[in-house]
């Protein structure tokens, strides 16, 4: 975690203090980082939206919107200098999770802390979010909500295939990432890898199964992911961090979600895959569907050798 020292803050809409704004500082505090909060306007409200003639002032109502987003975004910075810290701040204009990833290129930014389903100045953040996940280069950082632990319980979710190079560097970054923000929190590491039988249903379908049959080889394949899992955590000293190890089994999206519910987990840290050499095609939507039926914050990180498919363009407005 020491190496974010650039950390992007893309706020929603609302008042009071932001709950990505907390952790965000947090981790600022501790590794020195500088702290750039972002607002990006999609959408007008209500009322005249003529377009700004060449080479003269924007419309007055996006312009007043406009300043009132670099005002807001001065408020929240001004504190935080005053306690030390570097921030900036920016304000576009545009889909908020492409300005966000077009800012991480421009800027080197290290890791993106974003509200989970809030409202975002007239759209609903939650796509930015699943976006950001799927596209975005560097980890992204979804809060669900600002309650920070005095010990605070790191999830991390591993998926082992030794067969698969690229799921395999993945579960090394998700598994690198989470000990590491467990050291600099003070907290603890635990690790699960939900599982299913592949074939199950048709094997339960036909009426020669015989259940033992079917027991017998529900266990061998929990004891094939166990050993899958068990060789990845050898490459790994995590003993003054590691807690509990859990092996449930059932579909991720769903069994994932309880066990942090039930562990009264912090944040769930997980990987999103890509595939198939097609940049920003993904396969399954595990760490959105943790996020939407889940309460915890989830962070996720992409595999060596990502490429973002977003280019860069020219911002739309000014800082």
């Amino acid at each position: 975690m020491h190496r974010f020292k650039n950390i992007l803050v893309l706020l929603g809409a609302g008042g009071g203090k932001p709950a990505p704004l907390g952790p965000a500082e947090a981790l600022a505090r501790r590794n020195g980082a500088r702290l750039t909060l972002m607002a990006v306007l999609e959408r007008l409200p209500p009322g005249p939206r003529a377009a700004p003639a060449a080479g003269r002032p924007e419309a007055p109502v996006q312009a007043d919107v406009l300043r009132e987003l670099r005002a807001d975004l001065r408020r929240l910075a001004a504190p935080l200098e005053g306690e030390g810290l570097s921030v900036g701040t920016r304000v576009r204009r545009g889909r908020p999770s492409l300005e966000a990833i077009r800012d991480v290129l421009r800027h080197g930014r290290d890791i993106v802390f974003v509200e989970a389903g809030a409202d975002f100045h007239g759209s609903w953040l939650g796509g930015a979010v699943a976006e950001l996940m799927r596209r975005c280069p560097c980890p992204v950082w979804a809060v669900q909500r600002d309650e920070r632990r005095p010990r605070p319980r790191i999830l991390a979710a591993l998926d082992p295939d030794p067969d698969d190079p690229l799921r395999d560097s993945l579960n090394t970054r998700v598994l690198e990432l989470a000990s590491s923000l467990a050291r600099i929190e003070g907290g603890e590491l635990s690790v699960v890898h939900a599982w299913q039988v592949e074939g199950e249903g048709l094997l339960r379908g036909l009426a020669r199964a015989e259940v033992a049959d079917l027991v017998r080889y529900a266990r061998d394949a929990h004891d094939l992911h166990a050993r899958r899992l068990e060789e990845v955590l050898e490459r790994f000293d995590v003993s003054d961090v590691a807690g509990e190890i859990y092996l449930p089994k059932g579909d991720p999206g769903v069994v994932i979600p309880e066990l942090a519910e039930r562990l009264h987990a912090q944040v769930v840290v997980m990987g999103t895959l890509s595939r198939g050499g097609i940049a920003g095609f993904f396969l399954g939507n595990t760490a959105e569907t943790v996020l939407r039926h889940g309460r915890c914050d989830v962070l996720t990180v992409k595999p060596a050798g990502f490429e973002c498919p977003v280019r860069l363009a020219s911002p739309v407005s000014g800082r």
